[in-house]
């Protein structure tokens, strides 16, 4: 990741979005918690949590340098079905992924918080189910892979009075307190 970080700075001298599109499904037919791998488990949260942890704090002096820089962290629909927890009427599916994805969107507000002040907004985009992922299923339903970048693209490029901190589906922020009723 400082190999990146070092790439970037002697290339460019700053960085003005930096998106997480990390994710790691190795649980996709596991349907209750307790009985997921511990393995696969901890690689998802390698791989969704830690690696955009780690990638940010590397990045962070480049993402200070740029005028207006953000952060997007793209999320899943599955780490609303961990927020909506006991509303649910069957077990959360791929726990491990949906649970890292989770926490993804958490470390998103947690990072809003810190880079307030810089003036970095942070937030979180749910793509919906698109097409490129015909191993989910998404081939015959999902909504062509450019509408779901779109909304990556737009959180990038907020407006330095934009929102931070926050969970959008479409552009619309998520009501995260209402997924719970």
């Amino acid at each position: 990741m400082t190999g990146a970080a070092a790439r970037l700075a002697a290339e460019f001298g700053r960085l003005d979005a930096l998106v997480h599109n990390a994710a790691l499904m190795p649980d996709w037919d596991t349907f209750r918690l307790l009985a997921a791998d511990a393995d696969a488990v901890r690689a998802a949260f390698e791989v969704c949590v830690f690696g955009p942890w780690l990638l940010t704090r590397a990045c962070l002096p480049l993402l200070e340098a740029a005028p207006a820089a953000r952060i997007v962290t793209v999320s899943s629909g599955a780490a609303m079905q961990v927020r909506a927890g006991a509303a649910l009427p069957r077990p959360v599916g791929a726990p491990g992924y949906s649970m890292a994805k989770f926490t993804a969107d958490a470390l998103t507000a947690s990072l809003a918080v810190e880079l307030r002040d810089a003036g970095i907004l942070v937030n979180s985009v749910d793509p919906g189910r698109f097409a490129s992922h015909p191993e989910l299923g998404a081939d015959n339903d999902g909504r062509p892979t450019v509408e779901s970048a779109r909304w990556v693209a737009w959180a990038a490029m907020l407006p330095a009075d934009g929102p931070t901190g926050l969970l959008f589906e479409d552009g619309t922020p998520v009501d995260l307190d209402a997924l719970a009723t």
